[in-house]
């Protein structure tokens, strides 16, 4: 019997709450519990990345082939904040206005995202978005793919992406205990 047979196997005697469980499923509770840790998880990553942007700049000169890399991931571990905010406010967790500062960077973040994980596409000319892809200011024109000071695509500025992203941190519960036995779920604050 191959392994995945076995393991499915395995499963499928087990009852059908844990089933769930292993699969992934989680209660609401539980789901808010990994809400919470996983912003402050990404929050800390975006802090982190602008750090290894930063250093890399000073490291190689200005925007070289690891500074690049860098600024990618940053712009991921910046749009999972909001995959994650996105994820806390669908739970009442926490309340919108808590959000509000880095609700300012949503739009550039998802943008500059999009555009640089298709980067190659947009190279060649079939990017989904072309209008998009060039952006001008009395600063000067860049594409999604370069950058102009601090910001990326000159949009979105990783500093104060970072600047905002800190504040929200020190806002934030250390961390949310689930609801338990009858209990209710409640924040620790530290």
């Amino acid at each position: 019997m191959a392994n995945d047979d076995f393991t499915a196997a395995k499963v499928a005697a087990l009852p059908e709450e844990l089933q769930k469980r292993l699969l992934g499923a989680m209660d609401e509770e539980d789901q808010k519990y990994m809400a919470l840790a996983g912003l402050r998880s990404w929050c800390a990553a975006v802090l982190r990345q602008v750090e290894r942007m930063e250093n890399s700049m000073l490291a190689h000169g200005d925007f070289n082939g690891v500074f690049q890399s860098e600024r990618h991931l940053f712009l991921i571990a910046t749009w999972k904040v909001f995959e994650h905010v996105d994820w806390i406010l669908h739970l009442d967790l926490l309340t919108q206005d808590l959000f509000l500062e880095i609700e300012r960077f949503r739009d550039h973040a998802r943008m500059m995202r999009h555009k640089n994980e298709h980067v190659i596409e947009y190279f060649k000319g079939a990017g989904r978005f072309p209008k998009d892809w060039v952006h001008a200011t009395d600063d000067g024109i860049t594409d999604a793919s370069s950058t102009h000071d601090t910001r990326i695509g000159n949009r979105l500025d990783w500093r104060e992406v970072a600047q905002a992203v800190d504040r929200l941190l020190t806002r934030l519960p250390l961390a949310y205990w689930p609801a338990r036995f009858g209990q209710p779920g409640g924040f620790h604050r530290g």
